[in-house]
């Protein structure tokens, strides 16, 4: 049941993804990625569905909005996921982070559900630091300090990142927070080349990235809008992909 907890809790909080571009010297780059992603529009949503081979798994999903307050500009980004993996049976994560126009964090809150698990955890800023706390039905987590720099929600399988404007070549270091050792862990992500591959039987100019997280990598394909097309999972979750559809479709997907 502890080891229940443990790797849920990492699926957990590998929601919170601090995304530093170590390459160059500031974080302009990232921020004018994710500026890139946004467009013209204040909000835009990203939904794939889970497969293990031809069975379906699951969905992973969410949404990025601008919003304007008396403080100034907030960044909201909402997080949805159900899968079912082996031995763990169904996953059910959403959650909320807010965050400032800097892409710091102001509050968080993220849902965990499995068939023996509860959990609940929230964060605020305080000081300096932003302060997560986990409160689960199975035993208690001490609480977590995390530097006040920038915080992302992805989804519970590994990094994915809201960016647009990649070029071949580029690394970017993901520091990501590891709950086993409660300190926190690098994604290594290689845009690796620019290739014409067919999605949904339409040929499209796409971006592949190859991710290395935890000793698991992955490989993934965007577009220019940075749209997340395909994803290619690795051991051990080696014959899972994720695959770019809509809120729609997964509604018609969790009838079946």
């Amino acid at each position: 049941m502890l080891s229940i907890l443990v790797l849920v809790f990492w699926c957990t909080m590998n929601t919170l993804l601090v995304l530093r571009e170590r390459r160059v010297a500031s974080l302009e780059q990232y921020r004018a990625g994710v500026t890139t992603f946004l467009g013209n529009a204040f909000f835009r949503e990203r939904w794939m569905s889970i497969h293990r081979k031809s069975k379906y798994l699951g969905y992973t999903g969410g949404t990025l909005e601008k919003t304007f307050t008396t403080d100034g500009i907030a960044i909201w980004q909402t997080l949805e996921s159900r899968v079912e993996i082996d031995p763990l049976g169904p996953i059910e994560i959403s959650g909320t982070l807010v965050s400032d126009q800097e892409l710091h964090p102001l509050t968080l809150t993220v849902s965990v559900q499995t068939n023996t698990l509860q959990a609940q955890v929230t964060g605020h800023r305080s000081g300096s630091k932003f302060s997560v706390q986990v409160k689960n039905n199975l035993l208690p987590l001490p609480t977590l300090e995390l530097p006040l720099e920038e915080l992302l929600l992805g989804d519970a399988l590994g990094p994915s990142f809201p960016i647009a404007g990649f070029k071949v070549g580029e690394k970017l270091d993901v520091p990501c927070f590891d709950p086993l050792t409660l300190k926190r862990d690098i994604a290594q992500v290689r845009v690796v080349s620019r290739e014409v591959k067919e999605f949904d039987g339409i040929l499209v100019d796409a971006y592949q990235l190859e991710t290395a997280f935890k000793g698991i990598k992955s490989r993934s394909w965007v577009n220019d809008a940075g749209e997340l097309l395909l994803a290619e999972l690795g051991p051990p979750l080696q014959d899972y992909v994720l695959r770019r559809t809509t809120k729609a479709d997964i509604q018609k997907l969790e009838k079946r």
